[in-house]
């Protein structure tokens, strides 16, 4: 997801992740889910490295408004940090229609896509449907998946994600 628009970037960070780990040998890693694809990166180094690692994916901090906090925020101006609120209530969107029966993630994924851009200047950059685990695209959910999204307000790139069950 990420990695089409930033190459190497998980090179890197599995890379270092792997030597910190190596030299420090926690007990337990922990990880927000914020950065979902970060956190699959990680746990498969940990399993293909075999590392003796527990990795404990921490919840989402967000604000009141539900943006996902971020130091990206900062680049906001206070519209856009008002707008940015839209990326969660079209997760959460995602999420009811699956709770609701939906299994078609294009369709999921198009109301997603309309939330966001009827109701704010966000230029979405990606908004996918995925397996949690090895972030393939899902066109069919029958199974737990994870909708992520990336979307530009001005300079500020933000990510978002939300894991159905």
């Amino acid at each position: 997801l990420c990695g089409r628009f930033r190459p190497g970037h998980f090179d890197g960070v599995a890379l270092v992740v792997a030597k910190l780990l190596n030299i420090v040998s926690p007990d337990t890693l922990y990880l927000g889910q914020k950065d979902a694809q970060q956190c699959a990166v990680i746990k498969r180094i940990v399993a293909d490295l075999n590392i003796p690692v527990k990795v404990n994916i921490c919840p989402t901090v967000r604000e009141k408004n539900g943006l996902a906090m971020s130091s990206r925020n900062r680049y906001l101006t206070a519209q856009e940090r008002q707008e940015a609120s839209v990326l969660y209530k079209s997760l959460r969107q995602a999420r009811a229609a699956v709770k609701g029966g939906e299994r078609n993630t294009a369709r999921i994924r198009k109301a997603m896509a309309s939330l966001i851009t009827n109701n704010s200047s966000g230029k979405i950059q990606y908004l996918e449907c995925v397996n949690p685990l090895t972030l393939l695209p899902v066109k069919k959910i029958d199974g737990p998946v994870l909708f992520a999204l990336a979307v530009w307000f001005g300079k500020a790139r933000l990510i978002d994600n939300i894991l159905v069950h």
